[in-house]
C-alpha cells in the first residue's frame, strides 16, 4: 500500500538511505558513491516512471531478495527533503503498477531500498540509471530482459539531440566513465 510520508523523523530516515546510495541527485553526472559495486543506464523510462517492464522486474528482484517495502522521493532539489515542494512515499512491493503511476510525481525522483543498498535515479530526459550491490543487479538482470538495449538507446537519443539540436555532450564522457559504460 502506498502510503506518503510526511514525518520529519521518516523523511530523515529516507534522506539517510538516499546518502548511502546516491552522492548527487544528478542524473548526469557521477551520481553514484564510491562503493556502489554496479551501475547501468535504463533508457527509456515513461517520463518520471519506471516502464511497467523495468518495475515489474524491480518488484520481482526485490521479492526474490525478501524485501517488502521501496522509497520514492521526488529529489530534482537538493533542498528535497527539507521543502514541502517535494514528496516522498513508501511503497509496498505489492503495490500494482497503476497504484505507482497514481503517484502524484512531478519532479526527478528516486526508488531505493529502505537500507540503502540500491537505488535508482529517474530523470526528467526519459532515462535512469540503477546502481546497488551485485546480487541486486545481477536479479534485476535477470527480470529485465532489455537491461542491456540502456546504454545503446541512450547513446542514440543523445546523438540525435546532438545532431537534429545541437545539444552539448560535454558531460557525456564523465557519465559514460561514471557508469562504465561501453566496458
Amino acid at each position: 500500500m502506498v502510503e506518503k510520508v510526511v514525518e520529519p523523523e521518516r523523511i530523515l530516515n529516507m534522506k539517510t538511505a538516499l546518502g548511502k546510495v546516491f552522492q548527487t541527485n544528478d542524473p548526469f553526472g557521477e551520481m553514484f558513491q564510491p562503493d556502489v559495486q554496479e551501475k547501468q543506464i535504463l533508457c527509456p523510462t515513461d517520463g518520471y516512471y519506471l516502464s511497467i517492464e523495468q518495475f515489474k522486474a524491480l518488484q520481482d528482484t526485490l521479492v526474490t531478495l525478501g524485501e517488502k517495502k521501496v522509497y520514492l522521493s521526488e529529489v530534482e532539489a537538493e533542498e528535497c527533503f527539507s521543502s514541502p515542494n517535494c514528496s516522498h512515499w513508501e511503497l509496498s512491493v505489492t503495490d500494482s503498477y497503476e497504484e505507482y503511476l497514481r503517484l502524484p510525481v512531478i519532479l526527478e525522483n528516486s526508488l531505493y531500498s529502505l537500507n540503502g543498498t540500491w537505488g535508482i535515479l529517474i530523470s526528467q530526459e526519459e532515462h535512469a540509471v540503477i546502481g546497488g550491490t551485485r546480487e541486486f543487479m545481477l536479479k534485476y538482470k535477470e527480470h529485465y530482459a532489455d537491461w542491456s538495449k540502456g546504454e545503446s538507446n541512450f547513446r542514440k537519443k543523445w546523438e540525435y539531440n546532438k545532431k537534429h539540436y545541437n545539444s552539448d555532450l560535454s558531460w557525456y564522457s564523465r557519465l559514460s566513465s561514471h557508469l562504465n559504460m561501453g566496458e
